[in-house]
């Protein structure tokens, strides 16, 4: 009996996983969309990097450094001076870099580079807890299973020795 609830869990918590894979993975579709929609409507320019912020990390035992760009664009007459994403990976200070920045509010800004990988993210996330939840969910159900299985063939030996007896 103890063996049905360990069985019954590991179902519910591969459910449970499964349902947050999805949820993830359909979060990040649903933003990877809504910005690609909104380069649509907003205004694509260069930005040049003029500086970065850096902060740093202690990783276990490795100090680890992270960049957030500070970028420069011009907008209907105004020059903006704005931080892009962090990233642990940084390009050279001025280089310049493709934005979409809302014409009504030009700080409302998509780097397309960063929707790309945020969606990538999301969808790696999403599959390796796929993964999980469907590993947990196929070994609760080989519980059950194979559980079954063992006292359908215990009743048939039972009743074979009844019989013979």
């Amino acid at each position: 009996m103890n063996i049905f609830k360990n069985a019954k869990f590991d179902i519910i918590i591969g459910c449970i996983v499964l349902l947050v894979s999805f949820a993830v993975i359909g979060l990040g579709t649903y933003n990877f969309i809504e910005n690609e929609k909104a380069y649509d409507n907003f205004v694509k320019t260069q930005a040049t990097i003029t500086d970065y912020e850096v902060r740093e990390r202690w990783d276990d035992t490795e100090k680890k450094y992270y960049y957030t760009p500070i970028i420069e664009f011009e907008a209907q007459g105004e020059v903006y001076k704005l931080k892009d994403a962090e990233t642990n990976n940084p390009k050279d200070i001025g280089e310049k870099i493709t934005i979409y920045y809302n014409p009504e509010n030009p700080e409302d800004f998509v780097t397309p580079e960063n929707n790309k990988q945020n969606a990538i993210l999301f969808f790696v996330f999403g599959i390796i807890a796929m993964i999980v939840g469907l590993g947990f969910a196929i070994d609760g159900i080989k519980i059950i299973y194979k559980d079954k299985v063992n006292l359908a063939s215990k009743t048939i030996d039972d009743s074979e020795k009844k019989v013979f007896d």
